[in-house]
């Protein structure tokens, strides 16, 4: 008997449109075999992922943002602090 992790793939991976343009893509695979364990083909499915890579890229900007936005409030509240306590 074969182990069924045997040829199975998953991945992203660019991926060539109709139209020509290059885009990112998951792709899952697996291999196919008899019931004698005999190769018998293999199936894939892909997907196209430009909206969600556009929105984790997209998350990920909005996250340095805030980064940087807390980083300023935080100099903020050092500047005021330090002038209360030394008028």
């Amino acid at each position: 008997m074969r182990n069924k992790d045997i040829g199975t793939f998953y991945g992203e991976v660019p991926g060539l449109r109709k139209d020509g343009i290059i885009v990112p893509t998951e792709v899952r695979g697996k291999g196919i075999w008899d019931e004698t364990g005999n190769y018998q083909g293999h199936i894939c499915i892909v997907r196209d992922i430009t909206e969600r890579t556009q929105a984790e890229n997209a998350m990920k900007k909005y996250a340095r943002e805030l980064e940087e936005a807390n980083q300023l409030k935080d100099l903020f509240t050092d500047i005021i602090r330090h002038d209360l306590l030394n008028p």
